[in-house]
């Protein structure tokens, strides 16, 4: 979580700066694009493993809406057995050099599997940043944003202002942060007790609070998006930290827990949003910043699609 490093190949480095991580798990992915090796990617996104690597390396990663891509082939060898729906926190998405090569990956992996179906990815609600109406909270005291990772942020919302889109501060009514934040954690100890039955913990009755729990925090991302169409937010609360090899337990990251990295991330996976991580900038050391774009469920090319308009923006 937040780094790769792995005993066949050791530690994957940051290309923008060795001595830095490439975020994780899907760091290898991210490092490779952003070092030229390669032009796509596949990643997984459990704990933000897709989008903080790409934020991280300044490359583009995308977490589709659970279900969009299947999950068939991220499976060790052997006869696979139908997924189970607890399996809705963990996604597999594509990591590029740009937008668009994202909406390319996505138009031949996602869909259903079964002969006969057709799927085709949903339009995106504007084609121009001025007819957008956009959410935006850039800082949490939860898990404060660094200065450099702010500043930067705080410019890109000053460009998509600039551009005519219409834009608001603020979380949706009805997402509490904090318990959403704690609900999130929750649903991947769910998770993991799938995978490992025996070692899962709780009662009956708490699975199904926790899962009332997700499906308001849902509900309520679905009215918001009645009102607006994109929901901009900081990736991680700092650009790639350097490496840790300590513990998680005993790490730190900008003076914080290790795990806090999960913050920002956990909002869009929690209600099975899809969520991008779009590189918007530098840190006065050189550091790529992402900034997270949240869109509808099932409405990921409007993720895709802003993304790319703020790319066009930004290079003129």
């Amino acid at each position: 979580f937040g780094q790769t490093e792995n005993p066949l190949h050791g530690r994957t480095s940051n290309p923008h700066d060795r001595s830095r991580a490439a975020g994780g798990s899907s760091g290898g992915s991210a490092a490779a694009l952003a070092a030229g090796m390669s032009y796509l990617e596949f990643g997984s996104d459990l704990v933000g493993s897709v989008r903080i690597p790409a934020a991280f390396c300044g490359v583009y990663g995308l977490r589709p809406t659970p279900g969009v891509v299947p999950l068939t082939g991220f499976a060790p060898p052997g006869p696979l057995a139908e997924q189970s729906e607890l399996a809705h926190q963990s996604v597999v998405g594509p990591l590029a050099r740009t937008a668009a090569d994202l909406r390319l990956a996505l138009s031949v992996t996602g869909g259903p599997e079964q002969l006969g179906w057709s799927w085709t990815l949903p339009a995106p609600r504007h084609r121009t940043l001025t007819d957008f109406r956009v959410g935006v909270v850039l800082d949490s005291g939860l898990a404060p944003v660094t200065a450099e990772v702010g500043g930067v942020l705080s410019a890109l919302a000053d460009t998509v202002a600039g551009a005519g889109a219409t834009i608001v501060e603020g979380w949706p009514d009805g997402v509490d942060p904090a318990a959403g934040f704690e609900a999130f954690g929750a649903q991947v100890q769910a998770f993991f007790a799938w995978q490992d039955p025996p070692a899962a913990t709780g009662s009956l009755a708490d699975f199904a609070a926790q899962d009332a729990r997700r499906m308001a925090h849902r509900a309520a991302w679905r009215r918001y998006f009645q009102d607006f169409d994109v929901f901009l937010s900081p990736v991680n609360f700092t650009a790639a930290p350097p490496h840790d090899d300590r513990p998680i337990a005993e790490r730190t990251v900008a003076g914080r827990p290790y795990t806090d990295q999960s913050f920002w991330i956990a909002h869009a996976a929690l209600a099975g949003l899809p969520a991008l991580s779009a590189p918007v900038g530098r840190t006065p050391d050189g550091l790529p910043v992402g900034l997270q774009i949240v869109a509808p469920r099932h409405e990921d090319d409007t993720a895709v699609t802003f993304a790319e308009l703020l790319a066009t923006r930004s290079a003129t």
